[in-house]
């Protein structure tokens, strides 16, 4: 086989990635390995033999025939719906293993029928968008999330990433997506907090104690700037925010004076 030019090369890339991407395949393997392929060959860097022996490979193979037409279609069009973008790269991918005839597993089935399942309720019913009440208390949770430190993020990967997508589409609703698992995901982070807000130890109008002193209840309690539950108070004739964990139901005991 004669030796090809840099240029017959990309030109052969180039289009092979076209019929992916006309095909629906733009996140198949083999078309991301030719859009790699691409950059290399316009940025003038050298291919390895077996990267070309796998590019030219490709490129002779072409994109595959189609099977299982109208289930890579279906996949397809979940995969291209909005409200779907999230699962969009694995739609493709299983798209573009049935239409090489590739068989699922039954863990594979399942996924791809459950993101089916959420394309075909998008369609009905519309993409899921907290209400106005659920919207108050995200605003709380991220409020919430700016007392933790990286240790507690650190070791809670998934309130990590509920925290980041929730603090996304708060800044920018119109052009940013959320779904119900990352705001509940979040919210159940902080239930214990929640709760109280919900349900106040310390009711207004109550007597308590601070750092020795009576502390009178004055409001109820919220989030501060630094992500702490306070309780507006007054003590010593000073209006100030308690910290919850710092306030006491019952007065501090006196130590005995020993003889």
């Amino acid at each position: 086989m004669p030796r090809k030019s840099r240029e017959h090369r990309l030109a052969q890339t180039q289009a092979l990635i076209l019929a992916y991407e006309e095909a629906g395949l733009a996140g198949d393997r083999n078309c991301t390995f030719a859009k790699d392929m691409e950059y290399r060959l316009q940025n003038n860097k050298g291919l390895s033999p077996k990267r070309r022996d796998w590019l030219d490979s490709i490129i002779d193979e072409g994109v595959p025939e189609p099977q299982n037409e109208e289930q890579v279609s279906a996949i397809l069009a979940a995969a291209n719906l909005k409200g779907m973008e999230k699962r969009k790269n694995i739609l493709i991918d299983f798209a573009a293993k049935l239409r090489r005839g590739w068989s699922l597993s039954q863990k594979q089935q399942t996924w791809l029928d459950n993101m089916l399942a959420e394309a075909s309720d998008i369609r009905e019913n519309g993409i899921w968008a907290p209400d106005a009440a659920l919207i108050a208390k995200m605003k709380i949770a991220v409020a919430i999330g700016k007392g933790k430190g990286g240790y507690y993020w650190q070791h809670r990967p998934g309130t990590a990433k509920s925290h980041d997508r929730v603090c996304r589409w708060l800044a920018d609703p119109e052009n940013t997506q959320i779904d119900e698992w990352a705001c509940q995901k979040l919210l159940k982070a902080y239930k214990k907090t929640f709760e109280e807000l919900s349900n106040p130890r310390h009711p207004v109008g109550d007597l308590r104690y601070y750092a020795g002193s009576v502390a009178l209840i004055t409001a109820a309690p919220n989030v501060n700037k630094r992500g702490e539950l306070v309780y507006p108070a007054v003590v010593d004739g000073q209006f100030i925010e308690l910290k919850a964990s710092s306030i006491g139901k019952r007065a501090p005991r006196k130590k005995k004076i020993q003889e």
